[in-house]
């Protein structure tokens, strides 16, 4: 009977429990970062080793700050004592639940789920406080080994500031030593100057200095090496110059604050606006490429970089075929039934630069012998190309026309001139009528050769090879061979000619899948290529989602380079996103350097003026790229097909 009470009273202690605990909401996993790890002659130190959630406003926290054990030596670790090779340590984290809440668990466990910098950890009770409200979290290290030491650090691909370029500060972008990884970038303002040290985020200004912050990490298996006092013995390299740089010990292990200070950018220079215009000599039959180009324009505030190195000759270069599939060298020779692509390299002269918007995007337009020009590059470089006509066999119209008119005048001349002169020299000298009759015989020949009317067969053989430019998409067929592009279809000669140039290739070896929906990826490759896939800017992108070894990179590089695209965010480029009519279109105008369109009639009922594609949509009309999907209609939201791409860069090109 003396037992009921205390049993009674244990009865109430339980239920209160339970009743609090319905009460409380309950926390499912923790998450614990920033605990250094275990590397030789790294010592362990209670206030370089703060443990922390993986994020503010959590629903629990460090209770108590690390524990190391030593499972080697089966004993708890002193301050400051050093990790030593061949030893395995554990650490262990008390963490609590704040007011409200109580970790998820059962009478006699816990179901918790935790990690330690990421990785699964063990999770057990404080038993010293004897309630669930209390979790110690504990992850053990594998073996200590000795690191490698790092003594020099190389910082790279930094975009450094220029007035009027956007600043840019992605840490995953930069390139690092082996050994070292980095994150934190962030550029400064008048850094030595403020005292608040706030980041800076917009378009470099005149007159200001700047400097550039990244914080490095040796990732495992290797560690900074450090002099005799604990302080890091190490070079660092700021794009090839030497840097200064602070010591920031997070946790014990040394991560280094490396900090770049820049010159002030000095005075602004003048925008160059307006065109680039040059005339060049057209592609003839048979002749060879021109390496001279004019400069249309008085002012002379640009010039041809003749010192560039990918060029042909003198900063131009010649490309056979829509896509560059060829680049031509100054012996070549134009040839019928091709395309040719020309690109002028061209630099501002001292105190100028080309006209760009904040993000860097050219705001100047291109001519070459006065046609629209592609324009890609910025503000200290860029280079405008033109792809001209195909070229037609050497005019047939002419020999035709001569060898008509000949036997047409010697038929009637000759005979009647002859039989004068032959009657009055024969009944005058006898003897003399055999040499005449073999002048005689010559007039014969000759009208001999009159009917043999080479001339004529050769018309005859001209119109054999007019159609033999036809058949130059004939061959397609059976080369592609596309079963569901059937003739008669309005994409036909356009995917002929994708695949011709080498634009696209088909979805399988026998199928185009002309209805099958294109992402942005995609649309920014096939306008890549058909430009000649030129040479890519060595600047890192901002965009998270778009991969180095992607095989769009270097044509979203290009496109995002020459102002052609800036992303669906500051950082995202969306690749896979399905692509709509009107970011082809638009994607087709910027390619172009956006042309001002003639006119201002709007036809579409569904084309809002204040729209991003509005001038690229009326410009795209004007240029038989595209007509509307209906009389009054462009539905510019709609996802756009591999075949209405391609149809929209094979008119694009052949436009007017």
């Amino acid at each position: 009977m003396k037992k009921f009470p205390g049993i009674l009273l244990s009865l109430i202690i339980v239920l209160s429990f339970l009743s609090l605990a319905a009460a409380a909401d309950v926390v499912s996993s923790v998450d614990i970062v920033n605990i250094l790890v275990p590397k030789t002659d790294v010592k362990w130190q209670w206030q370089q080793n703060k443990a922390t959630m993986t994020y503010e406003g959590a629903n629990y926290a460090v209770f108590q700050q690390p524990e190391w054990y030593d499972e080697t030596e089966e004993r708890y670790m002193k301050q400051n004592e050093m990790f030593q090779a061949g030893h395995v340590y554990t650490v262990q984290i008390m963490t609590e639940v704040k007011d409200g809440y109580e970790f998820d668990s059962t009478a006699t466990s816990y179901n918790l789920k935790a990690t330690v910098n990421g990785k699964e950890a063990k999770v057990s009770k404080a038993f010293e406080y004897q309630r669930w409200a209390m979790a110690v979290i504990s992850y053990t290290f594998p073996e200590v080994k000795i690191n490698k030491k790092i003594t020099n650090v190389d910082v790279s691909d930094i975009i450094e500031p220029k007035i009027g370029r956007q600043s840019v500060a992605r840490a995953h972008y930069l390139r690092y030593s082996e050994g070292v990884t980095g994150y934190s970038a962030a550029w400064y303002e008048n850094y030595n100057t403020s005292d608040e040290h706030n980041r800076f985020t917009g378009v470099f200004a005149a007159e200001k200095r700047y400097s550039f912050e990244v914080v490095l990490e040796a990732q495992e298996g290797y560690d900074f090496a450090r002099k005799s006092t604990g302080l890091p013995d190490v070079t660092v390299t700021f794009n090839g110059t030497t840097s200064d740089y602070d010591v920031l010990d997070f946790d014990g292990v040394g991560r280094l604050v490396v900090r770049k200070e820049y010159d002030s950018l000095g005075a602004a220079k003048e925008k160059i606006m307006g065109a680039v215009t040059y005339n060049i000599q057209e592609p003839v039959v048979g002749e060879k490429p021109s390496f001279k180009a004019e400069n249309q324009r008085e002012d002379g505030l640009y010039y041809i970089d003749t010192a560039y190195p990918n060029a042909t000759k003198n900063g131009i270069t010649w490309y056979e075929g829509v896509g560059g599939s060829r680049k031509m060298d100054e012996n070549d020779t134009f040839k019928a039934g091709e395309y040719y692509y020309v690109a002028i390299r061209v630099k501002p002269i001292d105190g100028y630069w080309f006209n760009t918007d904040s993000k860097g995007g050219l705001l100047v337009t291109g001519f070459i012998n006065r046609y629209d020009a592609i324009i890609a590059g910025n503000e200290e470089s860029l280079f405008v190309g033109y792809t001209f006509k195909k070229l037609e066999e050497a005019p047939a119209a002419e020999p035709e026309k001569e060898p008509e008119k000949e036997p047409e005048k010697e038929p009637e001349k000759e005979p009647e001139k002859e039989p004068e002169k032959e009657p009055e020299k024969e009944p005058e000298k006898e003897p003399e009528k055999e040499p005449e009759k073999e002048p005689e015989k010559e007039p014969e020949k000759e009208p001999e050769k009159e009917p043999e009317k080479e001339p004529e067969k050769e018309p005859e053989k001209e119109p054999e090879k007019e159609p033999e430019k036809e058949p130059e998409k004939e061959p397609e067929t059976p080369k592609m061979n596309f079963v569901d592009v059937p003739k008669g279809e309005y994409y036909y000669d356009a995917v002929m000619w994708a695949a011709e140039q080498k634009i696209t290739g088909g979805t399988s070896e026998n199928t185009f899948s002309p209805d099958e929906i294109c992402t942005r990826g995609q649309v920014v490759t096939f306008l890549y290529r058909m430009v000649g896939s030129p040479e890519t800017p060595t600047l890192p992108l901002p965009f998270d989602d778009v991969a180095q070894d992607a095989y769009y990179y270097n044509s979203v590089s290009w496109a995002f380079d020459c102002g052609i695209t800036g992303g669906t965010s500051e950082n995202t480029f969306s690749p896979d996103e399905n692509c709509t009519r009107a970011q082809v279109v638009t994607f087709l105008w910027r390619t172009v350097g956006r042309p001002e369109p003639k006119g201002k009639n709007n036809k579409f009922t569904d084309l809002e003026k204040d729209s991003y594609y509005y001038k690229a949509v009326l410009w795209a009309v004007e240029n038989g790229i595209t007509g509307g999907t209906g009389e009054n209609t462009f539905s510019p939201d709609e996802n756009c097909t591999r075949a209405q791409v391609v149809t929209f860069l094979y008119r694009f090109m052949n436009a007017k």
